[in-house]
This record gives C-alpha cells, sequence and structure tokens, in this order.
C-alpha cells in the first residue's frame, strides 16, 4: 500500500483534517507523536522505509523514527521519536483496510497497533499504542506527497519609461517535477507563481498558481536563459503553496505596490515557504528600494 521510500502525511480517518504530528518541531529522542491540525509542515510528513513486512517511518524534520517508548507492548505506552536504531518498537505493519486507509501494526507484538488516546482528534491529543480494537482511533489515510524543484527567474522591466529609470526587476517563481524540455514532444505542466507587470490574482483577489505547457516558448520568461538553474527542491504541494499563499493576506491587489511590496516580495515569500534559508533567498533575490 505505501511506496518504499514514499513521504506521506498520515490523516485521521475519524477527521480527515488532523494528522499525525511531531509535537512542536523537536528533534529529540522521546519527542511526542501526537495529533494536529494539518499545516503542511515537515513535521507532519513521514518517509515510509521498507524493511521485510515491516516500515519505518522516518519524520522528515528531524530525521528521526517513529519508535515505542522502551520497546514496552502494553497498552497506552507512548509513541515517540527516536534516533533510528533498526529494533522491533521501530516497525510498524502496514495493514490495508481499503478505501486508502491503513492501521499500524507493531512487530513487538501483533495485538497491539498505534492508537489515538480515547479516539479524541482535539489537538495535542497524544498517540499512543493499544490492542487492536478496529475502531476509527486505530485508522489512518496515507497521502503521498512528491518532490517538487523549484527555480526562480529575474529579468528587468524594460517595457515602461517609469519603471525602467529604477532598474526595477521582474521576478517570478516556479515549481515543477521535471526540468524542462523545450523543443520536445515532451508535456511538462509546471505550476508558476508569479507578477507580469502586477499581482496575478484570482476572482478572490489573490495570488494563484498557474499551470503551463513548457514545450511552448510563449510564457513570458525564457527559462532556459534566467531560470536554467536548478535552486533546490521542496515537499511543498503547489496546492500548498497556494494555500498557505492565500491564508497569509500578504497579496490582496490592495497590497501590491510595484515599488515597496512587489514580485521580488512575493517571490522570497515563496522560497521561504518552499523551505529555502533566508540567506538563499536574498542571494536569489536582493531587497531593493529604490532611493
Amino acid at each position: 500500500m505505501l511506496e518504499d521510500g514514499g513521504v506521506y502525511v498520515f490523516h485521521l480517518v475519524s477527521n480527515p483534517l488532523k494528522v499525525l504530528d511531531v509535537y512542536g518541531g523537536g528533534k529529540q529522542n522521546g519527542t511526542n507523536i501526537q495529533v494536529f491540525d494539518y499545516h503542511y509542515a515537515a513535521n507532519q510528513r513521514f518517509q515510509a522505509l521498507k524493511r521485510g513486512d515491516y516500515y519505518m517511518f522516518k519524520d522528515l524534520n528531524s530525521g528521526k523514527m517513529i519508535d515505542v517508548n522502551g520497546g514496552q507492548a502494553k497498552n497506552q505506552v507512548n509513541i515517540q521519536l527516536y534516533e533510528q536504531n533498526n529494533s522491533d518498537s521501530q516497525k510498524w505493519k502496514v495493514i490495508d483496510l481499503g478505501k486508502g486507509r491503513c492501521s499500524f501494526q507493531s512487530k513487538l507484538n501483533s495485538k497491539f497497533y498505534m492508537d489515538i488516546k480515547n479516539g479524541e482528534t482535539h489537538n495535542e491529543n497524544n498517540v499512543w499504542l493499544f490492542e487492536g480494537n478496529n475502531s476509527n482511533a486505530q485508522k489512518f489515510i496515507p497521502a503521498k506527497k512528491i518532490l517538487y524543484k523549484y527555480r526562480v527567474g529575474v529579468k528587468g522591466l524594460f517595457d515602461s519609461n517609469q519603471l525602467k529609470k529604477f532598474d526595477i526587476t521582474h521576478a517570478a517563481f516556479l515549481i515543477g517535477t521535471d526540468l524542462f524540455e523545450y523543443g520536445t514532444d515532451k508535456f511538462l505542466a509546471f505550476h508558476v507563481a508569479a507578477h507580469y507587470g502586477g499581482i496575478d490574482t484570482n476572482s478572490q483577489g489573490f495570488v494563484r498558481i498557474k499551470a503551463y505547457n513548457r514545450n511552448k516558448r510563449d510564457e513570458p520568461f525564457d527559462w532556459d536563459r534566467l531560470g536554467n538553474k536548478l535552486n533546490g527542491t521542496t515537499w511543498l504541494q503547489p496546492d500548498e503553496l497556494e494555500y498557505l499563499l492565500i491564508k497569509s493576506n500578504n497579496w490582496l491587489n490592495s497590497n501590491y505596490n510595484v515599488l515597496i511590496h512587489n514580485c521580488q516580495d512575493f517571490v522570497r515569500e515563496c522560497l521561504l515557504l518552499a523551505g529555502a534559508n533566508q540567506g538563499e533567498t536574498l542571494k536569489l533575490l536582493p531587497i531593493f528600494r529604490p532611493h
């Protein structure tokens, strides 16, 4: 049911808006596994590593594994993060329940499963070990995530005499599953968040993400020239990027200003959301303020 090496978010069957989460994004041994609202962070993404008939689940944020505290196969024993040790306390059999649902049975003892405490789905509710009971507290929906590549393109705006005197640049952010192949028959769709002389908005007035056929050379950016460097990779999905940009409320039409709150700032925010560090964002897109 799960792909070896695949990265997943595990939603609760009892409330799909809630997921398995590492408390506070912690990275220390013993950090708790809990229930929390899905908020697209690395501490809610786990890589499935197949070990024979079992899987280990690595937290992408810390590199540590989902682990049964002390290797004890008993009701109410806590489930936590712990450095990889290949013990049975870190191995789980994925039980396919059909309809995209599964349960996680501990290798310590097949009677015991990963379980949501008392079946409650409020934030910070605990995840522990409990005897199998076929309740929704032991059922999850794995959502597979894709590793995307991202690039940044920048060019001068020479079509406006007013802007030309400031030597203002024009930036775009692109996220996609593969590199472009111009001049081929291969169809590659990419998700682009960009400004073209002004903010690109949907009907609600927020920035939106577009999909383009990159076989054609009719888009505003020549990525062969301006975006031929792969800037990095991200587990942030295009729909998640769009959601976070909308949620931020920073990119309403009324907030856009070509001089002080513009495409450079917008692309820097995209980069930060994608996981680039502050230094990398400033290197790619230095802060520009006319004076």
